[in-house]
């Protein structure tokens, strides 16, 4: 039976000698400078006794492993008890022991030696510890789970490494581990740790994060908590303590950031999932950490999971839950990849494989509800990603603007973007297992959420708002420059005359379209801050865990502002002017835009306003920067002051049939910016890369505004332009179309 043991120093640290308090001489670092965050030094770190009372010893017998809190109290005695029987090393020398003076136990000489040109000898005393030590009963870890435990793998990394064979898997459980990785206390678990992390997904249903529930099965998860590697453990660990808010959780953040990244870190599935929760976890705080995704991004290539368990060449070595597990976690990463596709500023590596061919995950929460609830049989993590995934190709199509109108109007990829949204509504509709319901979308007034049944009820209907959400804000980004041209096409305009190319008609289904996308996504958004439980379900809860919908919140607010206040007047339809000039075969494919439309858009993007301002104190701020909902909030401030602005001055001539006010005279305004001296918006990015600096990049979001600003116009002396790298290349292309 194999002895692992720990390697003590001769003397105390520096830090423990000059404030004179007891040493355990632990190596690399003793638990007092561990627990004080402060480097540990020992003046010889080469030098180590021999003796065997030198040593911790840990004699590993095999242990049934039974109830969880059973268990981690025999572990965390093992960890932390203390053997009275063992003297302290002798530290003097033995010719200043003798002589009864001062030693300062240098090697290989001390001082008074060296000065005298004697030898300077060493001798350690000890006692010999009994054979029935307390410290040997509650020693119950067994050799093969003793190395899994301390070098941070387990059964199933084994199984899922890179190759695939038995020979590595048993290989890696029984190496042995250096005396340094025992004592190195970031592999060592503690029954505080575990008990934080079971109040985090026990404690309440508002704690638990919905990603971390697809990430690891989370009652396994904690009946293993001891043997769990460290930088998953850890991980865990960190977002339990930032949704507990507990101080210390930047502590348990450094450690796994520690674990993780270390040269001896197991390249194994735990791994992955321990950086893609890491990568959450810095969601949750407003900030993206990008070393810790695209390391996941590395690994994922490499443990083979965009391969679909069932085409691995050593699939029979794989269990059904262990087939699920790696599609979880492949779907997870290409979820919190699509996102960092549509809204982040960084590089990320290049989309080589078709997430298609991993089949769907199954959905964990399908529950047998006493109503008649649309499910699906597909985790809607998997949907999520999916239009996620079609948001992002939008935003890389319209990221550089066309070289003429007619690219704007008249286009293949935005048909293609189209059509592969609808097959992604479609697959979603074909997995529903709703009986009498063919759609997943049912109206929210029959759903009543209580505090009785909101545990059951809640995360289904989270799952079907968020696919909503996505589904109507990627209409909106899709078709948003072409209701730009609204604006800046006059009737005169070549584009326009005698309905050229039908372009009137283009124009026209994409105002329709958006204008239907933008009031679903405000009719949500409103629905959840008028509900009772939204200052203690919704806003710590939803938009918390799922804080990219915000994005989908403001393009709904910035399709509701254009419309509402730049969009020419003649593009909408009134009874007393029965045409606009479009014919009469356009007349009756035209919107109309009554004051009471006006108002109901309006008190919607009220709303989101309101929930900006709440998600806006809900993250953190770090030395001033703004978080990630900060820019959102003003912007959609603004917006809605210009929207009140331009149905106050409405509804004061509408008594005045004569008057024929136009939006463009109420927005007082154009976007060239000669009249008035824009101010730009300096908003920083929050793009978090490997030195840690904070750069002043685009702002998350979707989709910009493409150059169009937002304000009131000279009236005020202010406007605000987004800070974005193809800005102004859209603000030239606008000015060149007005000219048209």
């Amino acid at each position: 039976m194999t002895n692992y043991a720990v390697a003590l120093a001769p003397v105390p640290c520096d830090s423990c000698r000059a404030r004179r308090v007891k040493c355990d001489r632990r190596v690399p670092e003793c638990d007092r400078c561990h627990r004080r965050r402060d480097g540990c030094n020992y003046r010889n770190k080469s030098v180590f006794s021999s003796d065997p009372a030198n040593l911790i010893s840990s004699d590993a017998t095999p242990v049934k492993f039974g109830t969880l809190e059973e268990t981690l109290f025999k572990v965390d005695g093992h960890l932390t008890h203390n053997d009275s029987s063992h003297k302290r090393i002798a530290v003097a020398c033995t010719r200043c022991r003798d002589a009864k003076r001062k030693c300062n136990a240098m090697r290989p000489s001390c001082d008074q030696c060296s000065k005298k040109g004697l030898a300077c000898e060493y001798v350690a005393y000890h006692s010999t510890r009994s054979k029935n030590s307390p410290r040997d009963a509650s020693s119950e870890i067994s050799e093969g789970t003793g190395s899994r435990f301390c070098s941070g793998s387990s059964d199933k990394d084994s199984v899922l490494s890179i190759s695939f064979s038995p020979a590595n898997s048993s290989g890696m459980l029984l190496s042995p581990v250096s005396a340094t990785s025992l004592a190195n206390p970031d592999l060592m678990p503690t029954i505080q740790e575990c008990m934080m992390v079971y109040q985090y997904v026990s404690s309440d249903y508002l704690a638990v994060d919905m990603i971390s529930f697809y990430l690891v099965d989370m009652d396994q998860f904690l009946r293993t908590f001891s043997f769990q590697p460290a930088g998953l453990r850890l991980a865990y660990c960190a977002i339990a303590a930032a949704s507990l808010r507990r101080r210390d959780k930047q502590q348990y953040y450094d450690r796994a950031e520690k674990a993780l990244f270390s040269d001896n870190a197991p390249i194994a599935l735990s791994t992955v999932q321990a950086l893609l929760a890491i990568s959450k976890f810095g969601l949750l705080t407003g900030t993206e950490l990008a070393p810790y995704f695209l390391q996941a991004c590395e690994l994922i290539s490499l443990l083979q999971l965009d391969i679909d368990p069932d085409n691995l060449p050593h699939s029979s070595l794989l269990t059904e839950s262990e087939k699920e597990e790696r599609r979880c976690v492949f779907h997870v990463w290409f979820a919190l990849y699509t996102q960092g596709k549509s809204v982040t500023p960084f590089a990320l590596p290049p989309q080589t494989f078709d997430f298609n061919n991993v089949r769907p995950a199954k959905n964990k929460r399908m529950t047998a509800l006493n109503m008649n609830f649309p499910q699906s049989s597909v985790a809607h993590i998997c949907h999520a990603s999916a239009l996620l995934d079609v948001a992002g190709d939008i935003r890389a199509f319209w990221e550089a603007p066309p070289a003429s109108v007619s690219g704007v109007l008249h286009c293949e990829t935005i048909h293609a973007l189209e059509q592969k949204l609808e097959r992604t509504m479609k697959r979603m509709l074909e997995t529903s297992v709703a009986t009498n319901s063919a759609s997943p979308f049912i109206s929210l007034s029959s759903v009543q959420i209580t505090r009785e049944n909101v545990s059951n009820l809640f995360p289904h209907m989270s799952d079907l708002i968020i696919v909503n959400l996505y589904h109507n804000a990627a209409i909106c980004m899709l078709f948003r420059p072409q209701i730009y041209l609204s604006q800046f096409l006059s009737l005169s305009s070549v584009h326009l005359q005698d309905n050229r190319d039908n372009n009137m008609t283009v124009i026209l289904n994409a105002i329709n379209k958006t204008m239907n996308a933008a009031r679903n996504i405000l009719d949500l958004s409103s629905w959840m801050y008028h509900h009772p439980l939204y200052k203690t379900l919704w806003i710590p809860k939803f938009y918390r865990d799922h804080c990219t919908v915000a994005f989908a919140l403001f393009e709904a607010c910035i399709v509701a502002w254009f419309l509402t206040c730049r969009t020419q007047h003649y593009w909408w339809w009134t009874t007393s002017n029965d045409s606009n000039g479009f014919g009469n075969e356009c007349a009756s494919s035209l919107l109309s835009m009554t004051l009471e439309d006006r108002a109901a858009i309006r008190a919607g993007v009220s709303d989101i306003v309101n929930t900006f301002g709440d998600l806006d104190q809900l993250f953190d701020r770090k030395d001033g920067v703004p978080n990630m909902i900060s820019p959102l909030f003003r912007f959609s401030k603004a917006m809605l002051e210009e929207m009140k602005d331009v149905e106050d001055l409405l509804r004061c001539f509408s008594s005045s049939p004569s008057v024929d006010l136009q939006p463009q005279q109420v927005k007082r305004e154009s976007d060239n910016g000669s009249s008035v001296d824009a101010l730009v918006a300096e908003m920083d990015g929050l793009c978090v890369l490997e030195s840690g600096n904070v750069l002043g990049q685009e702002t998350w979001v979707f989709l910009n505004l493409l150059g169009v600003s937002v304000g009131k116009g000279h009236l005020e002396g202010q406007q605000l332009f987004w800070k974005a790298p193809n800005a102004q290349n859209w603000k030239t292309f606008w000015t060149l179309a007005s000219m048209q």
